[in-house]
């Protein structure tokens, strides 16, 4: 039978589920999770560099996520803070790091199309390596920020955001965990209902045979909560288009 665990990764900790393989079931469960995660991941494109499809896939999230204040992408090479203070964004803000991230994306971008011409420079492509480093970091950062941890550990559902424990304390949290037991559901719809049923309605939209099993299981595995709890936030895009 499937175990939920905690595991550690680089200096986080994150929920997973541990299947035994033993077990017919489980192998069934794994294969349909890896499958959906397959099909869930975006398509290469002809001359497609490895990674290209997700990082144009991440530039597209970044750029969704800076519409939310009426900014866009402005394709420079370099972050301009203007516009992000005039909205009063702070440096740990969605926006201000999806900002980063796409100026990196940019200088990525540029370097490769010197590349393609011919500059196979030290300083080309030393710059392109420290884009892609400071995209890692950052994407690092915005999976922090939206990471959960488990607060109870008698309690299966205790699950809070890393970023509020970090700002109030376990004791604090759990002490309010503990008054209010409930929102493991309401919480996920609250804060990654929009961009969750977005991704399940993308998922329908490019593969409409998966099922609606297979969409849940896919955006449970992309926001790490249980298939059970996108069923009970989401509407399934099957019904609605």
């Amino acid at each position: 039978m499937a175990q939920k665990i905690t595991r550690d990764t680089g200096m986080m900790q994150e929920p997973a589920t541990k299947y035994n393989m033993k077990d017919s079931s489980d192998a069934d469960q794994l294969s349909r999770a890896l499958r959906a995660l397959t099909a869930s991941l975006p398509a290469a494109m002809p001359g497609d560099w490895t990674g290209d499809a997700l990082r144009r896939s991440n530039a597209e999230r970044c750029r969704a996520i800076l519409a939310t204040v009426g900014l866009t992408d402005d394709g420079i090479c370099a972050l301009d803070t203007g516009p992000l203070r005039e909205k009063g964004l702070a440096e740990n803000s969605a926006q201000w790091i999806a900002a980063q991230w796409l100026a990196e994306y940019n200088a990525l971008m540029r370097g490769r199309e010197r590349f393609g011409d011919g500059d196979a420079t030290p300083g080309n492509l030393g710059r392109m390596l420290m884009a892609t480093e400071e995209m890692g970091r950052l994407q690092e950062r915005m999976w922090w920020r939206v990471g959960v941890e488990k607060i109870n550990p008698g309690d299966p559902e205790s699950w809070r955001k890393r970023e509020d424990l970090a700002l109030s304390g376990k004791r604090q949290a759990k002490g309010g965990h503990d008054g209010n037991a409930m929102r493991t559901n309401t919480s996920f719809r609250a804060i990654h209902g929009d961009d969750a049923q977005a991704y399940a309605d993308d998922l329908h939209r490019q593969k409409p045979r998966l099922t609606w099993s297979a969409i849940r299981i896919a955006v449970g595995l992309r926001f790490n909560v249980s298939a059970e709890t996108v069923k009970k936030s989401l509407i399934n895009p099957k019904k609605h288009g």
